[in-house]
């Protein structure tokens, strides 16, 4: 029976050591159009590049000319994640393909 108790304790434990604390919700969701605008006011940084998954999920990259940077993901339905920023951005060259360097 303690081994039981023992056994329930942990995976309890295990299972709400995955969720996300209610801090960290706060900190990673966003209101797209909100934070997009806060990054344009804060840091200069408006959208440089973006992409959609198979998934319907965007990929976002904010840049400004200091190369400060912002990876974002969007969810269809408007709510967006923080992935990543920096420093040192760059634009790379456009190359058009098929074209022999």
């Amino acid at each position: 029976m303690r081994g039981l108790i023992t056994t329930l304790f942990v995976g309890l434990f295990l299972a709400t050591a995955a969720l996300p604390s209610p801090a960290n919700a706060q900190t990673t969701c966003f209101d797209r159009a909100k934070f997009a605008k806060e990054l344009e006011i804060q840091h200069a940084e408006s959208p440089v590049s973006m992409g959609l998954s198979n998934t319907g999920v965007m990929v976002e990259i904010f840049a400004s000319n200091k190369g400060t940077f912002t990876i974002l993901l969007t969810q269809p339905g408007g709510t967006i994640y923080f992935i990543a920023d920096g420093n040192n951005w760059e634009n790379s060259p456009k190359q058009v393909v098929g074209l022999g360097s």
